[in-house]
């Protein structure tokens, strides 16, 4: 479908994500999505789902989250090494509170179950939190350097994938202003 001959409504992907609630949206459920998904998972599927379900929650969520807020909203690198360590602390902690609260070591070679007290829901509660506040941080950091550098994002990877939320872009085929 050719982007000159079709009216804007027919472009779904276009006009959701030229409204500022909906990009901070997506990247809020990628990121918690990820983490849900995986912990599931482990909570389901064990004993296999434990080691699967903690790195699709890890790995998942960090590499879609930061490919979204690098590529499409244009944020920094910068923001990778605390959202890598935030993501890991939920998947870890989160492993602990839904899916298998169970600890091994030494002593304790087939495993030992742990007690969850209301301090691990806290902890949990408190890293959830952070990394909400961290991707909306980071996706509104992103936004404000897109605008500012509309033309330099061109030849760069940084927000290559912005024109599909930024009006008048000048590397969106068909976008203008008034639309």
């Amino acid at each position: 479908m050719n982007n000159a001959i079709s009216p804007p409504s027919s472009r779904f992907g276009r006009t959701i994500l030229r409204r500022a609630p909906m990009r901070y949206l997506i990247a809020e459920l990628i990121t918690f999505g990820c983490l849900l998904a995986g912990q599931v998972l482990a909570r389901e599927w064990r004993p296999v789902g434990v080691p699967v379900g903690t790195l699709i929650a890890f790995l998942g969520g960090t590499l879609v989250t930061i490919y979204y807020l690098y590529k499409v909203l244009g944020s920094s690198a910068g923001w990778v090494l605390p959202l890598t360590l935030l993501m890991l602390g939920n998947a870890v902690l989160g492993n602990m509170v839904i899916g298998n609260g169970t600890a091994y070591d030494a002593a304790h070679p087939r495993g030992t179950q742990l007690v969850i007290t209301g301090t691990y829901w806290i902890a949990w509660g408190a890293l959830l939190g952070a990394i909400a506040v961290t991707v909306a941080l980071a996706a509104a950091s992103g936004e404000r350097w897109t605008r500012r550098h509309q033309f330099e994002a061109l030849a760069r990877p940084r927000g290559r994938l912005a024109g599909l939320w930024l009006p008048g872009y000048p590397g969106a085929s068909g976008s203008s202003t008034a639309r």
